[in-house]
């Protein structure tokens, strides 16, 4: 990054200097220009211009190395309203780092500069850093909400990432501007193709709107008296907002429409559901690596699809009916309906015992089941599942239901009329033929509380730990590193730490005692650290809060099992540099500091969105206005008397 090394001391003669230079430039007057840039450097040494013409003199007398040594002074200027220049120059002589480093060091001192960031996004996506270019657009965009261009090519990385919803509106955005925008023009008219194919239903049943909306009604029963809206906001991020009021044929019809999106909570009467739906989906970070690779695109769909075979012939075989839906993403959802509804504890163990079965997942896949709860209290939700037949707002596709190769069927509204739920008698017959009676059902989550009271700290103090074994419980599935990372937390705690292990990893569809024990017999003689966790899980961490604060034990460092033992990891950690330990502490408890934050902040913005559905859209407290749009996207204003 730039600093001052080199104290700065401008004057109207140094500014004229380079004024005159940058004239006899235009005149292609290069010995001319070298004689005022370099009397320039003089009497300022410190003076951006006059340093940046002496690069541009080398270029067109094609001295490389000059122009490199030249350029390389950048690090020891001070960062000023001139400084992007620096990265064109390196742009021009293909120093692709050193105009990634410029323009960051000019953005650290100027957040909002419109050329740095704007620079810095098209080398991100040169570079196929396809989240870093959206992220520097996105900042533009904040800042400069009328820039075409960054508007412009953040639609271009949408429409490539598949979110053609949000491409389209960036595309109209520009055209506000600049009507006569060749590349949004062309850009709106090829997504807007793109979305009415994926948005229409194949036969065009749109008539049958109340029908269809009072068959789905009946046939996804859950809870009727709150749903979920999804929303997207410009930067691309999805969530689901949740609506306290009744679930009706109109909310329904909103919904196929695609004005709104709606997803259902399963479990009603505070244990009770009587659909079971499976989410098959592709791992977050393998799908990141796809984006740009089609190849690896079209395998990961075919795999989808293979999982999708499997898991309705292993439900064909047990005689229970079910039907597929594309998720409007890169996913599918497969459901089963029953006639009567059941305990939830009862149907997710079937979803267990079925993936024990016919599972597991194909390894760049992730299987998820709804419900995820056995009991919801009355004061809580549970997890939602998004309807059939609405729009995904991400990428702007309808979710239809499909045959076992991915095709969409023709006739939707026949396909839910043909929808025919498992009676109770046949349901029973399917468990019996799965688990000998009632499928195994291993330990549940209170279980675990009662059986293993003395790892409970871990379990509320630690977000990841507690997360992976609910995902155990929740999808029947731990990939290896996230085993790994269990495994070298409970090892370490003797035959008690090793029996939470089977207990956890035994609700896995593809556990084996010996592999597990195998695996505890040969870990590392120190339990895994908190930064390893991160490093290993860097998905996961993303989504918990993952800010745990521990005062460290001499020569330890921090691990989950700080929390039942401050001292576990005592005389375990290296020995740093004295020197090093200050900004380290202070660099880790800012990365706290910010995580509790955000989390904080999603959860107030949750809250203001209960209280915003109350007070009609609106609330003012006399100083401040707060609102919501029709995405869920809260917004602040000051009120004016």
């Amino acid at each position: 990054m730039a600093t001052s090394t080199i104290e700065s001391s401008p004057t109207s003669l140094v500014d004229t200097l380079c004024e005159k230079a940058q004239v006899l430039l235009e005149q292609n007057n290069v010995d001319g220009v070298e004689a005022l840039a370099s009397e320039a450097c003089a009497r300022d040494p410190a003076c951006n211009r006059a340093h940046q013409l002496m690069v541009r003199v080398a270029l067109i007398r094609d001295e490389q190395d000059r122009a490199q040594e030249l350029l390389n002074r950048w690090r020891d200027l001070p960062v000023d309203n001139t400084f992007s220049e620096w990265g064109i120059l390196a742009e021009e002589m293909n120093d692709i780092q050193a105009a990634v480093e410029i323009y960051q060091a000019h953005l650290s001192q100027c957040l909002d500069d419109a050329q740095s960031l704007f620079a810095l996004a098209m080398l991100h996506a040169d570079r196929n850093e396809t989240g870093l270019a959206q992220s520097c657009l996105q900042t533009l965009i904040q800042h400069h909400a009328d820039h075409t261009e960054g508007l412009f090519e953040l639609a271009h990385l949408y429409e490539e990432d598949g979110m053609m919803g949000l491409a389209q509106e960036l595309y109209a955005r520009v055209l506000e501007i600049d009507p006569d925008h060749a590349g949004a023009l062309a850009g709106k008219q090829l997504v807007g193709a793109q979305l009415q194919t994926s948005q229409t239903l194949p036969d065009a049943t749109l008539k049958n709107h109340p029908d269809m909306a009072a068959h789905i009604l009946r046939l996804f029963t859950a809870r009727k008296d709150v749903y979920a809206r999804q929303w997207i906001d410009e930067d691309g991020k999805t969530g689901y907002v949740p609506v306290r009021e009744p679930l009706t044929e109109d909310v329904i019809q909103s919904h196929l429409r695609g004005d709104t999106t709606v997803g259902v909570y399963p479990i009603f009467d505070r244990d009770k559901a009587q659909f079971l739906a499976l989410d098959i989906d592709i791992k977050k970070d393998t799908l990141n690596k796809a984006l740009k690779n089609n190849t690896l695109m079209d395998a990961l769909r075919e795999q989808v699809c293979k999982d999708i075979r499997r898991v309705c012939a292993g439900f064909a075989s047990l005689n229970i009916p079910v039907q597929i839906e594309d998720s409007g993403n890169k996913g599918a959802h497969i459901w089963l309906f029953l006639e009567n509804p059941i305990s939830a504890c009862d149907l997710r163990a079937f979803g267990r015992a079925f993936a024990k079965r016919f599972g597991p997942p194909s390894e760049e896949l992730q299987w998820e089941w709804f419900p995820k709860q056995d009991v919801v209290e009355e004061d809580e939700l549970g997890n939602l599942i998004k309807l059939p037949l609405g729009i995904h707002r991400k990428t702007g596709r309808r979710a239809l239901f499909i045959d076992t190769e991915g095709h969409a069927l023709a006739d939707q509204d026949r396909v839910l009329r043909d929808i025919k739920p498992t009676d109770t008698q046949t349901f029973k017959q399917a468990v019996s033929r799965l688990g000998g009676g009632k499928p195994h059902t291993p330990l549940q989550k209170v279980d675990l509380e009662k059986a293993f009271p003395e790892y409970q700290p871990i379990l509320q103090g630690c977000a990841v730990i507690r997360a992976l074994t609910e995902k155990a419980y929740t999808t029947a599935h731990l990939v290896h590193i996230e085993r790994h990372v269990l495994k070298c937390v409970f090892g370490h705690l003797d035959d008690q730490g090793r029996a939470f292990l089977h207990a956890v990893i035994g609700a896995c569809a593809d556990y084996k005692a010996e592999v597990t024990d195998y695996q505890i017999d040969r870990l590392h003689p120190n339990p895994i650290g908190c930064p390893k966790i991160r490093k290993h899980l860097p998905d996961l961490v993303e989504t918990v809060p993952c800010n745990c604060e521990f005062d460290l034990p001499e020569g330890g460092y921090p691990s989950p099992l700080l929390h039942i033992d401050p001292a576990f990891t005592t005389g375990m950690g290296r020995v740093d540099q004295p020197q090093n330990r200050e900004a380290v502490d202070r660099y880790v408890a800012l990365r706290q500091q910010a995580a509790q934050v955000m989390a904080d902040l999603s959860r107030a913005e949750d809250e203001m969105r209960d209280i915003l559905r109350d007070r009609k859209g609106k609330i003012t407290t006399g100083v401040w206005v707060v609102t919501a749009d029709d995405a869920g996207r809260l917004q602040i204003g000051v009120e004016v008397v």
